[in-house]
């Protein structure tokens, strides 16, 4: 309440309705301020992303790729027949499963391959 010197009723009654106007103004700038927290996004904050899940037939349409490429790899360092081919990429299976595929696709150099094996010994 507001408290002071009153030089007539009339004088009280405005001073208490100016008091009241105040109270108002300052409850609305504090609801104000209570919307602009509550919304704020730090723009810092990067934006959640869910996930990737793959499906069955997802993963084993990449692991035929990766399949292919191999093959087709091999295939370009040598002529090889069907059966090579296929014990060769059963040895790397057998090193990594799955991502021994996916290493000697991203590791392949021709070069560095043809340099390092003798033709004579894969036979």
């Amino acid at each position: 309440m507001f408290v002071g010197n009153f030089t007539s009723i009339a004088d009280e009654r405005a001073k208490k309705k100016q008091q009241q106007d105040v109270l108002k103004l300052m409850i609305q700038n504090e609801a104000l301020k209570e919307r602009k927290v509550k919304d704020y996004q730090n723009p810092f904050n990067p934006p959640e992303v869910p996930p990737q899940y793959k499906s069955r037939a997802e993963r084993r349409g990449d692991t035929a790729k990766q399949e292919q490429e191999a093959i087709t790899n091999l295939q370009s360092l040598f002529d090889f027949d069907v059966r090579g081919i296929n014990q060769i990429m059963s040895e790397i299976r057998k090193v990594r499963n799955e991502d021994g595929l996916i290493i000697f696709n991203a590791l392949f150099h021709k070069s560095v391959i043809v340099l390092s094996i003798k033709p004579i010994l894969i036979y």
